[in-house]
């Protein structure tokens, strides 16, 4: 399970949030009671309903108006996921999304967050306690695996749910080696790094790098030393 994270959040985490935040939780076909009106999964999903609408004709070639996209969206209840067995996993993470304003006006932008685990995805716009009140009213495993990027605001979350000793923080392994990458230099030495930090060993993977004086090896030195505790023997915990 938390190998199938490590790719999610990764790799996808960044495509299907904001979908999500938009309107990700249009999954089932959807009818109104006045005739075949019908909105595929993802496709209410698609920055706006005007692009949506669009998508559908061009696809079907019926003509479902962005209006009516917006209504089959919020003719849904979404309700929150409960867990029906202890959680062993929670991975977070969190962006921007733009919100279509009217022409001419001043383009807004949201802070959001989310999170998931086997029992499903919570998220919010501007509002981690509805993502920590969540967490904390569920069964989880001591400890539970909590996985995230670099950024503080994912840990400053976490660290509000359930106690430090019952948390096994762990910074994705997606994102450490996209930092190491961005380095650059000896391939031989980023191979010998990446080598070294799946197995775990961020002693060793930081020396290869003390001695470099450019500004991308300072700040992967700084990265490695904020996160050492987060940073595990990925190959044993893959094959565990």
């Amino acid at each position: 399970m938390l190998v199938s994270l490590f790719v999610w959040i990764g790799k996808r985490v960044t495509i299907l949030l904001p979908i999500f935040f938009y309107h990700k939780l249009a999954q089932s076909l959807l009818t109104m009671g006045f005739g075949l009106v019908v909105t595929p999964p993802g496709l209410s999903a698609n920055v706006a309903y005007q692009n949506a609408a669009k998508d559908i004709e061009y696809i079907t070639g019926i003509t479902v108006p962005a209006k009516t996209q917006l209504i089959l969206v919020h003719y849904q209840k979404f309700e929150q996921p409960i867990a029906t067995a202890d959680i062993a996993e929670l991975s977070l993470d969190g962006g921007k999304a733009r919100l279509i304003t009217q022409k001419g006006e001043k383009s807004e932008w949201k802070d959001y967050k989310a999170i998931v685990s086997a029992a499903g995805i919570v998220g919010s716009f501007d509002k981690n306690e509805v993502i920590i009140n969540w967490a904390n009213q569920q069964p989880l495993e001591k400890p539970v695996n909590c996985l995230g990027d670099g950024h503080d605001g994912v840990w400053n979350i976490f660290k509000e749910i359930s106690c430090k000793q019952d948390r096994r923080e762990i910074l994705d392994w997606y994102h450490l080696n996209e930092n190491l990458q961005k380095v650059g230099g000896s391939i031989k030495r980023l191979k010998q790094a990446e080598t070294y930090l799946w197995k775990g060993n961020v002693k060793s993977a930081k020396a290869l790098f003390t001695e470099l004086k450019r500004k991308t090896a300072v700040n992967f030195c700084k990265y490695l030393e904020k996160h050492k505790e987060r940073i595990i023997n990925y190959e044993t915990f893959l094959h565990r």
